[in-house]
């Protein structure tokens, strides 16, 4: 039930790969277009970065990386979780609940935790947390995280949760 290093397998190895091939971004991509997720700028086929289109939100994410099941519309909008205006949430108190940090890729937490949000990278690398679908990073589990945080490091960083 916990997502681990078995993250990057379920995420169809998208994480691994992509973090051991960082540094090969073709020439001329910005730092703007570079997930912050895996850290990759180069979309594949079937994994396109996309861009959150929030109120000064920009955020960039690859489709895998993100559970983004179907892409919008060249003319459609994309909200992150955090910017989407379906559900009204005033993103200025946003945060993930395990780290602490206000940017970068959160999700919606699910379970005795529903208004929480967790970092993508947070919820597969600190221990304890469940993903209940992992190809679209939905049903987001942080109690138990919560309840031993200070207690496990993240398996990425070593740092422990706050």
């Amino acid at each position: 039930p916990y997502l681990r290093p078995a993250a990057c397998e379920l995420l169809g190895g998208t994480c691994t790969a992509a973090m051991e091939s960082a540094d090969d971004d073709p020439p001329g991509i910005k730092a703007d277009d570079v997930c912050c997720v895996c850290g990759v700028g180069t979309p594949k086929p079937g994994n396109a970065v996309v861009y959150c289109d929030g109120k000064g939100c920009n955020l960039a994410i690859h489709q895998k990386c993100y559970g983004i099941d179907v892409l919008p519309g060249p003319d459609q909008p994309y909200y992150c979780e955090r910017c989407n205006p379906a559900l009204q949430i005033r993103t200025a108190r946003v945060k993930c609940c395990l780290c602490g940090a206000k940017d970068g890729a959160l999700k919606r937490t699910t379970g005795e935790c529903p208004e929480e949000f967790v970092h993508v990278v947070c919820a597969m690398w600190v221990p304890h947390v469940r993903i209940d679908n992992p190809a679209t990073l939905s049903g987001i589990h942080v109690e138990e995280a919560l309840k031993l945080a200070g207690t496990s490091a993240c398996h990425l960083c070593m740092e422990r949760a706050h």
